[in-house]
């Protein structure tokens, strides 16, 4: 009998969020139940978790993959290009693992998609898209996304 390598992974892949704005926070209070933690992989990055959970005296999860490496000068509470293109790759990270198999679901905390939009309008209508689309080379055009750019600003 083959091992089921869904038995042994995370259920679900967490995507952190804007690492400059409420992300963070929302990830580490939704994962301060232990039960709940250890069936979960936070897909973002480790050193801001770690320097947000000191702040707010709570517990990281026992499971983290960081995804690029954020400044450590990069200030919580101000919307950000810098924010905006991270918090988009950790959802895309979260959701190959799904696609993959390693994980059973995908969940994000809160992100801005406004410094999306203003740096690159492309890479905004990719979060619309259908992921297994995204994936398999069917991507969505803006067209089919179903908010248009001024209900994003």
């Amino acid at each position: 009998m083959t091992a089921n390598p869904l038995r042994e992974s995370p259920m679900i892949a967490i995507s952190m969020g804007d690492p400059s704005g409420i992300g963070p926070e929302v990830t580490l209070k939704a994962l301060a139940n232990p039960a709940f933690a250890r069936r979960a992989l936070v897909i973002g990055d480790a050193a801001r978790l770690a320097q947000e959970a000191r702040r707010l005296s709570l517990p990281l999860p026992p499971q983290i993959e960081s995804v690029g490496a954020l400044p450590s000068e990069l200030p919580f509470g101000q919307i950000s290009a810098t924010a905006g293109h991270a918090s988009f790759a950790y959802v895309e990270r979260a959701i190959a693992l799904a696609l993959g198999g390693q994980v059973r679901g995908v969940v994000t905390a809160p992100i801005s998609k406004g410094p999306l939009w203003q740096e690159t309008p492309a890479s905004l209508w990719q979060i619309c898209e259908n992921p297994a689309d995204r994936y398999s080379g069917n991507a969505a055009s803006p067209a089919s996304c179903p908010r248009t750019p001024s209900s994003l600003a």
